[in-house]
């Protein structure tokens, strides 16, 4: 959660769907790295892997949205 947080910034996010971006792409190596651990693990394992699965869709989401947005916003001057 820290490592997200340090990412992207909320604080100074205008328009970056670059970080928002890196963020869905680092969410999508943890999931694929925590994913290749779960054969015959406890359920709070699970429970981890679908928070970071979760995590990794809406940074995917917030990227797209965030790069719509600056997409039809004006340029800042």
């Amino acid at each position: 959660m820290t490592f997200f947080y340090a990412m992207l910034r909320p604080e100074s996010y205008r328009r970056s769907w670059g970080r928002a971006l890196g963020a869905a792409l680092a969410g999508v190596v943890l999931t694929v790295a925590f994913g290749l651990g779960l054969m015959h693990s406890p359920p709070h394992v699970y429970a981890h892997w679908l928070w970071v699965a979760g995590a990794t869709v809406a940074f995917l989401a917030l990227a797209v949205a965030s790069a719509v947005r600056a997409r039809m916003s004006p340029p800042l001057a």
